[in-house]
């Protein structure tokens, strides 16, 4: 029932006359790919594209723009329960993102900007309960990583990590002690250093102070968080 309407809406939503034509066929005649064109002649273009099991369920559904550009897209499981949406803004994925289980549960849902995995990204477990959350900026991952604060505070709540939580933990763990991907800097007087907490995972290593009075260290740390409503701020951001 929501193939039907979504291809309903799309022929009645069209002002201009729609011409329908059937492209590719399986081996046994069934129809395979159906194209849907508006307009005439020179001014033609195409505003969907559907493709069809040998059992006429359809598998996929695209829609376009009139300069051509796919808008969305919809592809689904062999019983007729939608699989995925994605939307599109000039022919790159923009706007939500959709998939889902057999039952029709959601199964991972998000956000894209210019083709960007963007925001806070869920993926669920068949039951619906939450598998994991990702936060996402220019399709990057950005996260905090503090070990004793994720044991302990499932510890506080008594909701043991599984294996494969641990395992992941320590793989983590390990990445992050490659020699490769550290970079090792001995503070000086006066020197400052800005960083980003959800993009540099960092840390620092034992001291031991002076025991002179007027040689100890002074070491000052601040938070700094800007506003991005700011539009200035955000087209930083992007260049």
């Amino acid at each position: 029932m929501i193939r039907r309407l979504t291809i309903l809406l799309l022929i009645v939503g069209c002002e201009e006359q729609v011409r329908e034509e059937i492209i590719a066929r399986h081996s046994m005649g069934e129809k395979k790919i159906l194209v849907k064109y508006k307009g005439s002649g020179v001014d033609e273009v195409i505003i969907g594209r559907i493709f069809y099991h040998q059992n006429g369920d359809t598998i996929q559904l695209k829609q376009f723009s009139d300069n051509g550009e796919i808008n969305v897209k919809w592809v689904y499981y062999d019983n007729g329960q939608i699989q995925q949406q994605l939307n599109y803004k000039d022919g790159t994925a923009d706007g939500k993102y959709t998939t889902y289980f057999e039952n029709g549960q959601v199964q991972r849902e998000g956000n894209y900007k210019y083709g960007w995995e963007i925001g806070k990204w869920t993926e669920y477990y068949g039951n619906g309960k939450i598998k994991n959350e990702r936060i996402f900026e220019n399709g990057k991952l950005h996260c905090r990583y503090l070990r004793n604060y994720i044991i302990s505070g499932h510890e506080l709540e008594n909701v043991p990590l599984s294996p494969l939580q641990k395992d992941s933990i320590d793989l983590l763990e390990q990445i992050t002690q490659v020699p490769e991907n550290i970079l090792s800097y001995d503070l000086k007087t006066n020197d400052m250093i800005f960083f980003d907490n959800h993009r540099i995972l960092h840390g620092r290593t034992m001291f031991e102070d002076y025991e002179d009075e007027s040689r100890k260290r002074h070491l000052l740390r601040t938070w700094i968080k800007f506003d991005f409503s700011n539009p200035l701020i955000e087209n930083n951001n992007q260049s």
